[in-house]
């Protein structure tokens, strides 16, 4: 059975709904979840991880290793079910004790 990817990933949100300021934090893994800050992390849909590596790959080509500083488009998301929908709330809701907030990270780079 293949490794379940920490990542988790949704289409940028509408412009009303969507996030627009600069996250920054220290990339975090946990079991099967990715945190920045403490927080669980919703990566931009195309985002995927690289298991060998320990590190997030964006779909602009950039990487972000587990310890690693990371600063990116995005921010804090309340409510992640009413924005992204069940299935990426039922994933933060596991990585987060039953919570419903996220961190939406746009794009990412190393800080």
């Amino acid at each position: 059975m293949a490794p379940v990817s920490p990542v988790i990933t949704a289409p940028e949100p509408a412009e009303a709904d969507s996030p627009g300021a600069l996250v920054k934090g220290t990339l975090e893994r946990a079991d099967d979840c990715l945190y920045l800050n403490g927080v669980p992390i919703i990566w931009v849909a195309g985002t995927t991880w690289d298991e060998s590596a320990a590190k997030v790959r964006t779909p602009d080509g950039s990487s972000v290793a587990v310890g690693g500083d990371v600063s990116g488009g995005g921010g804090q998301v309340s409510e992640v079910g009413t924005v992204y929908g069940e299935e990426v709330a039922d994933r933060v809701a596991k990585c987060s004790d039953g919570g419903d907030k996220a961190v939406y990270i746009s794009g990412a780079s190393t800080a």
